[in-house]
């Protein structure tokens, strides 16, 4: 039996997660950018600026206890 590769998309594929990483970072900066704009309240802003990368977290990992991830 012999393999051959017919088509590699692994370069589109890291590309695509590099910018899914990039436009989270810049979702969790822009929410605590605009907390702080309508609060203006340091403690405030720190909450949010905590909870969603923790709920994020959260989510993926519990997508990977129940199978989601394949």
């Amino acid at each position: 039996m012999k393999v051959t590769v017919l088509s590699d998309r692994t370069t589109n594929i890291r590309a695509s997660v590099r910018d899914t990483q990039f436009e989270l970072m810049l979702a969790i900066a822009l929410v605590v950018m605009i907390i702080y704009l309508f609060l203006r309240n340091i403690p405030a802003t720190i909450i949010p600026g905590v909870a969603v990368p923790l709920s994020l977290i959260g989510t993926f990992c519990g997508d990977g206890v129940f199978g989601f991830f394949h």
